[in-house]
């Protein structure tokens, strides 16, 4: 298990290096009690600042600010450093978590999304709401490349193909547009 570790650690750092590379981690879909963020939320580096909520997956999890020591894989869902916050126009917000197995197995259910599917991302009080527009899968090499398309808001997903391990998830998701 340490070895195993150990190189998730290396792929972690090498990913961070490369500015077009994401990498995977795992997800639980535990929820404690008075754990999301609300209005009287106190917003710190090292409390969350967005709520990512994926329905179909029964998915509703914190996200920390990206120079936390809680944005971190080891701990939670977590923002790829070179990440953009959902604010940003035609920005790119990135999100990793762990598969397969245990507490920390945020994105264990990643792979039952589908085009079409909806996730929602919380940040600042404002809810943003995003459709699956793609799937990318590919032989794990530690490194997923994706083109992001600049002229509009992107959120993509990450992670290693939960029940292959020898694979890499990728969901990229376009903001929709508000009905205003």
């Amino acid at each position: 298990m340490n070895i195993r570790k150990n190189i998730l650690l290396l792929i972690i750092i090498f990913l961070l290096i490369n500015t077009h590379i994401i990498i995977i981690k795992k997800n639980n879909n535990k929820e404690p009690s008075n754990f999301f963020i609300n209005e009287t939320t106190k917003l710190t580096k090292d409390n969350p600042i967005a709520t990512i909520i994926i329905n179909k997956i029964k998915l509703k999890e914190n996200l920390y600010d990206i120079n936390s020591k809680n944005n971190t894989i080891e701990k939670h869902v977590s923002f790829l450093k070179e990440s953009d916050y959902p604010d940003k126009k035609h920005g790119t917000v990135i999100i990793l978590a762990h598969s397969g197995i245990g507490k920390l197995a945020y994105f264990k259910n990643l792979d039952k999304l589908t085009l079409d599917d909806k996730v929602v991302l919380i940040y600042k009080n404002i809810t943003y709401h995003y459709k699956v527009t793609k799937i990318i899968e590919r032989v794990k090499d530690g490194t997923i490349r994706f083109k992001e398309d600049k002229e509009k808001d992107n959120l993509i997903l990450t992670t290693c193909k939960p029940h292959d391990s020898k694979k890499q998830l990728t969901i990229i998701l376009e903001k929709e547009k508000s009905p205003n």
